[in-house]
């Protein structure tokens, strides 16, 4: 094999560039240009790290996309920037969509082929608020959300979603849940204060109740009754269940009826009555679940 000898010229043009100086950096932190600095000496600028290649004073390491000068040779890059978040919000955000008026329990939104879900984000047991006409704070909680031709329709029970809303909003948070179990066959006669007592150590705010039980009661059907302090929270309808039934129909608290927006106020003792429907067989194994929010949630943001 013929063997080839370089010239001395040649062998400077191949010669790479500068390399780390020997010896450990010595880090000063954020550049400064009053400060001395020698070779090896390391500091951060705009986000990246630099060493000095040799004594520098006033001589700034070079800004992006440049990493290297005669003063100075980048070791370590910044990352990239990382995507936008939210808002900030962590309770309200505005209800996407357009919001449009059905019915006093009722409104949709818009939502093109499905493509956002919303039947699903908003579904049972989201909290939505609202402005009503002239003024004033209201509140209810999704019951039902379906999809159809580019448009998710909800109901709703709570506040009376009146003509001329505005300001609709979502809450971040879902509706909190308290329920009673009472086993075995219901009592042949009305009983208050069954089952276990509730202090809830906040203001709430009570959407809704309902009835299930495990066994159906036949010929006539049982009324229940939920008690702050002694006094009913649900004088309009009572949580209920019909004859054969084991679902009840989810009835509205009288603190979200209407217009009206009254709290059920801390350690109140929440409590639960058997008020009537004493058939031959009253049914069994009876779950009453209720609804609620702290009144404290719609002052956050």
């Amino acid at each position: 094999m013929q063997q080839r000898y370089l010239l001395r010229s040649e062998l400077e043009s191949l010669r790479g560039p500068q390399g780390i100086p020997g010896g450990p950096y010595n880090w000063h932190g954020d550049y400064d240009p009053a400060h001395a600095y020698v070779a090896n000496d390391a500091v951060r600028s705009e986000g990246r790290s630099f060493f000095a290649l040799q004594a520098t004073t006033g001589n700034a390491p070079p800004s992006p996309p440049d990493t290297d000068s005669a003063y100075w040779a980048m070791f370590s890059d910044r990352g990239e920037n990382g995507t936008d978040g939210t808002n900030g919000n962590i309770y309200w955000d505005p209800m996407p969509g357009t919001p449009t008026r059905i019915s006093d329990t009722s409104f949709s939104i818009t939502d093109t082929g499905n493509a956002n879900k919303y039947d699903m984000v908003y579904g049972p047991g989201s909290i939505i608020s609202w402005e009503k006409s002239g003024g004033g704070w209201q509140a209810a909680k999704i019951v039902t959300a379906a999809y159809a031709s580019d448009t998710v329709t909800f109901t709703i029970i709570g506040n009376t979603l009146s003509a001329g809303f505005s300001s609709m909003q979502y809450c971040l948070r879902m509706v909190i849940v308290d329920s009673w179990a009472i086993p075995g066959s219901m009592p042949a006669a009305a009983l208050a204060d069954i089952g276990r007592a509730i202090f809830w150590q906040e203001d709430r705010y009570v959407f809704s109740a309902k009835v299930y039980y495990g066994t159906g009661p036949t010929t006539t059907g049982g009324a229940w009754d939920i008690n702050d302090d002694g006094t009913t929270i649900f004088s309009s309808s009572k949580p209920s269940i019909a004859a054969g039934a084991t679902e009840g129909t989810e009835v509205v608290s009288d603190s979200l009826s209407g217009t009206n927006t009254t709290a059920v106020a801390a350690k109140s003792k929440i409590t639960l009555d058997y008020d009537s429907g004493h058939a031959t067989t009253p049914g069994a194994d009876a779950y009453i679940i209720v609804w609620s929010m702290p009144v404290g949630w719609r002052y956050r943001t």
